[in-house]
Parts: C-alpha cells; structure tokens; sequence
C-alpha cells in the first residue's frame, strides 16, 4: 500500500484569511477534512511581515493547496515536487508555458453568478440593464459581468458595462480630492516585502518616507507631495 495512505497526510494550505472569500475557501476545506480526514494542517495565512517559506520539504508535507497569494511564493512552488492543488488560478497560470499548467486547479464559475443574477431580473419583469463590478476590476467580477451580459443578450436585451477606471486614473482622483482638501500630503502603506507593489508607487510618484514596526509586521511608508491650485475662487452672497 502506498505510503500516503498508511499515515495521515501532511497538507499545506496557503490562503490569504485577512479577506472573507478566502476565509471561506478556509472553512470549506475544514468541512473536507472532516468528512474525508483526519489531515494534519500546516496553515500558511500569507499576513503582512509573515515570513515566507523558501522551500517545501517533501519528507514534510504531501501536498500543497494554494489560492492566488500565490504571487508572492510563485518561484518557489514552481521548484517543488509536491502535488499542488491551485484555488481560482491566474489565466497566466493556465497557460502551456506555465509550470503551473499540468497541476490540479479549482475556479470559481462566476459566470453562472452572472447568469443567475440575470435570470432574478428578468422573472421579476425588469427591461433595462447595467453592471457595476469591483472597484479594482477582479477576474471573479469580469466574469460575473460578462454571464449577466451574455445571458440578457440571449434574452434579447442589451446592458451597459461600468468600466472601472485604470490604476492611473485612481491616482489622479485621489490627488485631486487630497488637492480640494487642502491637504499637503497624500500618504499610503504597505508590507515592505512587497517589491512589486511598492514600484507600482513609486511609478506613481509616491516617495519612501520610513519604514515602521506595526506589531510583528514591517510597514513601508509612502509620501506624495500635493501641488496646491494655482488659483482660487471666491463666493461673495449678496443679500
């Protein structure tokens, strides 16, 4: 009999649980566990300043369950020989030249959410139409969008599609309020692990002003100076 089954497997579990989807994904694996267990659990919770694992020993764990935090720990799975199991995977991830392509993958069917959110108008006699997805345009909100269009568009229907405005347009937006606000200062943070993040910043403008200690956590400080409005603009009232 194979090795795995004559002992209790050694799973690890890589989900971001500060957002709720994934805490979710969290317990539906628990409920597995206990219908199909015992597994032992080696729960990686990819938290700001956690440390990050360099390489997984395959006399330690039997296999690897990963959402899409996987973008921070992307070369080191790619090198292990263990099973991966991937949640909700990048389309990049799919792709022949991937070393991910051959493994196991689970995704959400948003578009059925899409099409069932349709179907809900429709019963209920509603003729016009539009979508509004997530503010940052996630891959589970396009295809949400794109099922309601399609099946509304079956129905001979049309529907307006917001289009979320791109990462530079949301820069601008915020400088202006901070402008109109009179503040001198437009100020953000984030892990300071985090390299790729905190070029897309700096691209931006935004300046490293410090780095501070939050907890067990390190926390890089950004900065961007705000131009005040070279003009002002008076209201008198007359009585």
């Amino acid at each position: 009999m194979p090795k795995i089954f004559t002992q209790t497997p050694r799973v690890v579990v890589i989900l971001e649980t500060c957002v709720q989807p994934d805490r979710e994904k969290l317990d539906g694996i628990f409920k597995y566990v206990r219908f199909y267990g015992p597994w032992h659990l080696h729960i990686i919770q990819n938290r700001v300043g956690e440390q990050r694992l360099a390489h997984f020993e395959t006399g330690q764990s039997n296999g690897i369950i990963v959402g899409q935090s996987m973008l921070d720990m992307e070369d080191t799975l790619a090198r292990t020989e263990l099973p991966l199991v991937l949640i909700d995977p990048l389309p990049r991830h799919l792709t022949r030249s991937s070393p991910f392509s051959r493994c196991s993958h689970v995704q959400n069917d948003s578009a059925s959410v899409g099409i069932a959110a349709a179907d809900y108008f429709l019963t209920k006699g509603f003729k016009r139409f539009a979508y509004v997805g997530e503010v940052l345009d996630r891959l589970w909100s396009q295809g949400r969008g794109q099922g309601f269009a399609d099946r509304l568009r079956r129905a001979g229907f049309s529907c307006q599609t917001y289009v979320p405005p791109a990462a530079a347009e949301l820069n601008d937006w915020a400088v202006e309020q901070a402008r109109l606000l009179g503040r001198e200062y437009l100020r953000l943070d984030c892990e300071a692990s985090r390299a790729r993040l905190r070029a897309v910043y700096e691209r931006f403008g935004f300046v490293h002003h410090s780095d501070r200690k939050v907890g067990p956590y390190c926390v890089a400080r950004y900065e961007y100076r705000v131009t005040k409005p070279k003009h002002s603009c008076g209201l008198h009232y007359l009585e």
